[in-house]
């Protein structure tokens, strides 16, 4: 069998191999004809908890539904994403810090240069609010922006291979 051959024309020469019709390999898997056809095109990919079903239908190991390009593939993609999901939240951790640290140094300083009589508690007692604040917002605000900004990209990604299915 050819390394090169993608996942879904491997279950198409098995399913012919075995002179098995989508429908009977999709019967024998709970799925329809049509996402048999669309595995076999490429379209899509089968359900991962699907694999081991898959290879026992066809009379294969699982191994053998994988070639080294699709693991390869896999494990090259995965961490990239991961890591622009990092930076992001690392970038916006760090300038929503920034923008507490500067907060607390107008509103001290803003304390400071008034006629109003300030003690040690009346201070530490603003670093707690503006500290409250912060942990706040790490825990609701940065996982909103990251979500919104995971949304944004799958939606883009979407749109991307949607247009590229139709070219």
């Amino acid at each position: 069998m050819s390394e090169n051959l993608m996942i879904g024309k491997k279950i198409k020469q098995e399913r012919v191999r075995l002179q098995l019709t989508q429908k009977q390999l999709a019967s024998q898997l709970n799925v329809s004809d049509k996402t048999i056809s669309r595995w076999e095109r490429s379209d899509g990919y089968p359900d991962i908890t699907l694999l081991p079903l898959i290879a026992s239908s066809l009379n294969m190991r699982l191994e053998e539904l994988f070639n080294e390009a699709d693991t390869i593939s896999i494990i090259q993609e995965e961490p990239v994403v991961k890591s622009e999901y990092l930076q992001l939240s690392k970038k916006t951790a760090i300038g929503i810090g920034f923008l507490f640290l500067f907060f607390i140094v107008i509103h001290l300083f803003g304390l400071f240069t008034s006629n109003i009589s300030i003690d040690f508690i009346t201070v530490l007692q603003i670093i707690a609010d503006y500290l409250f604040g912060a942990i706040f917002c790490s825990i609701v605000v940065i996982p909103l922006v990251c979500l919104a900004k995971y949304l944004k990209n799958r939606r883009f990604s979407i749109s991307a291979s949607n247009s590229q299915d139709l070219a």
